[in-house]
C-alpha cells in the first residue's frame, strides 16, 4: 500500500486524474491478492492436497476478481487515465516477484 501511495503522490504532480488512476491501479492489485491470501491462509486444511486445492481455487478466483474489477473501473470511473493505472498495477506485480526472489534467496542460504 505504501508503494501505491508513493506512486499516486508522484502522479499527482502530473494531474489529479493520473493520481487517482494510480491509486485505483494499486487497489486493483491489492484487492485480489488480499482475497487470495485470505483463501489460502485463512483455511484450516491439514492435507497437502487440500492446501494445493485451496491455492488453485484461490488463484482462479483472484483472476476472476481482477477481470471484474478492471471492467468495473473502466465502465464506472470517468475519466480514468489508463497509463498510471496499468503502470501501478504492473510495478506492484514486478515488485512482488522481486521481493519473492529475495525471500527465496534468503531461505536457500539457510
Amino acid at each position: 500500500m505504501a508503494v501505491t501511495l508513493a506512486i499516486a503522490l508522484a502522479a499527482l504532480l502530473h494531474s489529479v486524474v493520473a493520481a487517482y488512476s494510480a491509486l485505483i491501479g494499486g487497489i486493483l492489485y491489492l484487492l485480489p491478492n488480499a482475497f487470495f491470501a485470505w483463501r489460502v491462509l485463512g483455511r484450516q486444511t491439514n492435507t497437502p492436497r487440500g492446501v494445493l486445492a485451496d491455492m488453485y481455487i484461490g488463484e482462479i478466483w483472484k483472476m476472476v476478481i481482477s477481470i471484474f474489477c478492471f471492467a468495473a473501473v473502466f465502465i464506472l470511473v470517468q475519466p480514468v487515465s489508463p497509463f498510471p493505472l496499468f503502470l501501478t498495477f504492473i510495478l506492484l506485480q514486478v515488485l512482488n516477484w522481486y521481493l519473492q526472489m529475495k525471500v527465496d534467496d534468503q531461505f536457500l542460504k539457510l
